[in-house]
């Protein structure tokens, strides 16, 4: 067993590499000397701790896994002869090969508790080191001594002025002295002056001091320089930048035009099969009117006008592209004609009747006298979406899409605003707004009256729905991105970092900031009756008044992470996280209820069929999923997009969706057994 004073047998003692010490030992009574810095240990170390060989503490232990002694790695390598060394207990041999490290012996040792050394004095008379009362009280354990004692209040330091003549302090009295240090020098001595005297003196020296006054004017002259160069490197940095920004803009434009011949070129290659398709349908029609002709005239001229009418409609519809409005579902010759030309016309019930739509299908042209209703998204009527085009001509990713009656704005990340036809998809964009804002356009709203959108640029915009020109803006509404805009009556709500702002339909001044907030708040929607409004940001749901003055009613804790997106069924509170899923909440309890697993990215956009069954998803995993609430299983996967979904829009019977990609995808609900005839 080791003595009291610290060391082993023979009045020594070592460390493990653990400790960090990694210096030389030297043995001397009542402590231990690393690096010429005694350690004493406030508990004697065990006799487990001991090397062995050289009986003291244990540095750098290895195992023999032959004997199963521990030693000093040094100790090992110093006896081995010819790579072969003995225990000294058994005598077993053991080789470098043999020998592992003793981990556990290894943190023990490190573990052991020594006093701070500068609370240690040399006791010469008793020939050890002692504890001094005087000094420092502090114990750590032996792997901690070097970081405690480097910033040790009783560490003794010289005095940076003058070691020599002033002498060493303890570091919690060094700054005294030197605020009165007599050795004080001139802030010239590195230029040749003496002088020396307490800070005081200095300071009256240095006003009067030559070299001070020799370097004053080359001072000046160095700092005009300096200041010239600091001016040429600003603006070599604003050339640079600027020019690197032209650059870009100019390859972004270079693309563009490209893209846009290539997209013209594609067009016209489409115009062109399409007049060729036209033109054959028109020369069958022609082929079965002259048939007709020649079939019914025997008939009584009645019949043959009928006939002759009938096959004259359906040349104006052939002409007209395929599309066509009824006040009646077409007669039976108008069916069997159309059918035998190659263009299908499906019968709607009377309740269904009104606008029409284009669909093209693999096969050919199809036309569709009314759109299905929004029943068809009843679990007990079987459906399936279908995408029936893309809308392309944003240059950027396209971050919103909303609408208003049959017309779907969208926004992009270059801040244009585009503006389509839902009654008429085949004409695509009727109108352009470039440059709205200066930046990213993140968040838009509307109202039939006015376009309201924001983003980046931190400002409010509002449009006349009419003549799409600017109406108000606010300038400067928040202080980071705008991410959310949501419209009920005469307010408008916008969302950012720790904020939700109330704002003026007409005149876009600032009504109402709502407080309690701490992180952005990514996610706006309102209840189906529109009494709630419920925000979602880091593991947090906020449920408000939707009337003034807009008060908190109900915090939900989340642990799911940042809310994306949120949406508000009859029954659930829905919310799109970072970790992938959507998950659902009671309405009235606002207890959690499950998860909806199935995205491989974050759940960047939520919408509700118009019945509330189905859930519509976006993911930055470039998929869409239609989710039945009911059964919480995935209903159909639409894989259209090449990058992440942004945005997506539930129209009756139509699904829009924006992307990454810089393209709307268009997509259409077919009965099921209208899908599987398509």
């Amino acid at each position: 067993m080791a003595s009291g004073n610290g060391v082993g047998p023979g009045g020594r003692g070592d460390l493990s590499a653990e400790d960090n010490s990694g210096g030389s030992f030297q043995a001397m009574p009542g402590g231990l000397m690393i690096d010429e810095k005694p350690v004493k240990f406030v508990n004697p170390p065990l006799d487990t701790q001991l090397c062995l060989f050289c009986k003291v503490v244990l540095k750098d232990p290895v195992l023999s896994i032959r004997c199963g002694h521990t030693f000093c790695r040094a100790c090992c390598e110093a006896h081995m002869v010819e790579n072969v060394g003995k225990c000294p207990v058994d005598g077993i041999e053991f080789t470098k090969e043999t020998l592992v490290v003793n981990v556990a012996l290894a943190s023990q040792i490190g573990s052991l508790l020594v006093r701070c050394r500068y609370g240690l004095k040399n006791d010469e008379a008793r020939g050890e080191w002692s504890v001094d009362r005087r000094g420092c009280p502090q114990t750590m354990r032996l792997s901690e001594r070097h970081e405690h004692e480097s910033v040790c209040d009783f560490a003794t330091l010289p005095c940076p002025n003058d070691k020599d003549n002033c002498g060493v302090f303890a570091r919690k009295e060094l700054l005294t002295h030197v605020e009165k240090c007599p050795r004080t020098p001139c802030p010239n001595a590195d230029k040749g002056c003496k002088f020396r005297g307490d800070p005081e003196a200095v300071t009256q020296h240095h006003r009067v001091c030559s070299l001070s006054l020799e370097l004053s004017s080359a001072d000046k002259v160095r700092e005009a320089l300096s200041k010239l160069l600091d001016s040429h490197q600003e603006l070599q940095t604003r050339h640079n930048r600027l020019k690197r920004d032209f650059d870009q803009r100019a390859v972004e434009h270079q693309n563009e035009r490209q893209a846009w011949l290539q997209e013209r070129q594609s067009i016209l290659s489409q115009l062109s099969d399409t007049q060729h398709d036209l033109q054959q349908v028109s020369e069958r029609c022609s082929e079965l009117e002259h048939r007709l002709d020649g079939m019914m005239k025997a008939l009584p001229s009645g019949y043959r006008m009928r006939s002759r009418d009938s096959v004259g409609s359906v040349q104006a519809l052939v002409e007209n592209g395929g599309a066509s409005s009824y006040g009646t579902s077409p007669s039976l010759t108008h069916r069997s004609v159309l059918e035998e030309s190659g263009v299908t016309v499906e019968r709607r019930s009377s309740a269904s009747r009104g606008r029409t739509t284009n669909a093209l299908q693999s096969g050919g042209a199809a036309v569709h006298l009314q759109r299905p209703l929004a029943a068809y998204w009843e679990r007990q009527m079987p459906f399936k979406f279908k995408c029936i085009g893309t809308f392309k001509g944003h240059s950027h990713t396209v971050w919103k899409l909303t609408s208003h009656s049959s017309t779907l704005y969208s926004a992009d990340g270059k801040g244009t605003i585009k503006v389509w036809d839902m009654n008429n998809l085949l004409r695509g964009c009727v109108h352009t707004i470039p440059s709205a804002h200066t930046e990213s356009i993140l968040a838009m709203a509307t109202n039939g009256e006015y376009l309201f959108t924001a983003g980046s640029d931190l400002s409010i915009i509002s449009w006349d729905c009419k003549t799409l020109k600017k109406a108000n803006v606010a300038k400067d509404a928040h202080d980071d991105d705008i991410d959310c805009l949501e419209i009920i009556g005469d307010f408008l709500f916008s969302t950012s970092h720790s904020k939700i702002k109330v704002w003026d339909t007409l005149s876009l001044q600032h009504r109402h900031t709502m407080q309690g907030l701490h992180h952005r708040v990514r996610a706006l929607a309102f209840d189906r009756k529109r009494e709630r409004l419920y925000s979602g940001s880091h593991n947090m749901i906020h449920v408000w008044d939707s009337v003034e003055p807009f008060g908190l009613l109900a915090r939900i804790d989340t642990k799911f992470g940042s809310i994306y997106s949120i949406a508000v069924t009859k029954d659930y509170i829905a919310t799109g996280t970072y970790n992938r899923n959507v998950h659902l909440y009671d309405i009235e309890t606002h207890t959690y209820r499950h998860a909806l697993s199935g995205h491989l990215g974050a759940v960047a956009a939520l919408s509700t069929s118009p019945t509330g069954s189905f859930l519509v998803t976006g993911s930055h995993d470039s998929t869409i999923q239609i989710w039945d609430l009911e059964k919480a299983l995935p209903y159909q996967i639409l894989q259209r997009h090449e990058s992440c979904v942004n945005t997506i829009l539930v129209r009756n019977d139509l699904l829009f969706s924006g992307s990454d990609d810089k393209e709307i995808k268009v997509f259409k609900l077919f009965r099921q057994q209208d899908y599987s005839a398509s």
